[in-house]
């Protein structure tokens, strides 16, 4: 094979740059190949899409039900090998906080509920969304409220959406009961025990 140092030359020249001139988090894999280079996206970068899907179908799932598009619906997932669940959340949390819930949510809201994301590591990252419900939605933990009956298996619990773990990955089950006396929605939400 016929070997073109002019090519090669360019090549290590891209390397140097692509390693010395990007800060470390943003740095890109350069792979030479037969002549071709191929770039591999940053680990931490897929992780951190991976995680805002999650945060998305989750926040676009508890809308619909909130908001009377839904009365049922299954929400799964699991976690990405950059999620460490000793240090990491994923939580619904209710603000009385006008300039805060402003900030997040823009207009003038006095009070809002957040769906929160958080991974303190080396390389934090957090998502913090508005949720778009009404702010007097109800997550009950009430079996009165939410009868195991509810759903169509025993394999399933009733769990509290807002407690400190936070929403733990697994396969969950969403429905919408009727609405209190003041018509704000209530949201029950059975995670399977295995």
């Amino acid at each position: 094979m016929k070997i073109n140092y002019f090519f090669i030359g360019i090549i290590f020249s891209l390397l140097f740059l692509a390693g010395c001139s990007a800060p470390v988090e943003e740095q890109t894999n350069v792979l030479v190949s037969d002549g071709f280079i191929s770039m591999k996206g940053d680990e931490s970068k897929i992780c951190e899409d991976e995680l805002s899907r999650i945060a998305e179908v989750l926040e676009s799932s508890l809308e619909k039900l909130a908001n009377n598009r839904l009365s049922q619906l299954e929400f799964s997932y699991s976690l990405p090998e950059c999620y460490n669940e000793d240090t990491s959340w994923l939580r619904i949390i209710e603000r009385n906080d006008k300039t805060f819930c402003s900030g997040v949510c823009g207009g003038n809201l006095d009070q809002c509920i957040i769906l929160q994301l958080q991974i303190p590591s080396k390389n934090p990252f957090g998502i913090t969304k508005c949720l778009d419900v009404p702010p007097t939605i109800s997550f009950s933990t009430d079996s009165a409220v939410c009868p195991p009956n509810l759903v169509n298996s025993s394999n399933y619990e009733l769990v509290d959406l807002r407690n400190s773990e936070g929403i733990l990955p697994g396969d969950y089950i969403f429905i919408r009961t009727q609405e209190s006396e003041d018509y704000s929605p209530i949201i029950c939400a059975f995670k399977n025990k295995n």
